[in-house]
C-alpha cells in the first residue's frame, strides 16, 4: 500500500496551477500540514484513507480545483 507521510513539522503547499493527486489505496497521514491555494489542483480517490492526528490540517481553499489536472487525465 502507498502511503503519503507529512511529518508534525512539515508544511506542504499545493499553490496556483500546481497540481496533487492521491491515487486509489495511498495511506495519507497528515501531522503537519497539507495546504491546498486557490487555483491548485487537488484529486483524492475516493478510497484514499486520510488520517490527521495530533495537530495536522488539511486546508483546501474554496476556489481550488478539486479534480484532476486536465494534462494527467488521460494518464489512468
Amino acid at each position: 500500500v502507498p502511503e503519503f507521510y507529512i511529518g508534525p513539522t512539515a508544511r506542504v503547499v499545493v499553490k496556483k496551477g500546481g497540481s496533487l493527486e492521491i491515487r486509489r489505496h495511498t495511506k495519507v497521514t497528515i501531522a503537519g500540514q497539507l495546504i491546498v491555494e486557490d487555483g491548485a489542483y487537488f484529486y483524492r480517490d475516493p478510497l484514499t484513507e486520510v488520517v490527521t492526528t495530533g495537530r495536522g490540517k488539511l486546508r483546501v481553499a474554496a476556489n481550488a480545483l478539486t479534480s484532476k489536472h486536465p494534462a494527467f487525465r488521460s494518464a489512468d
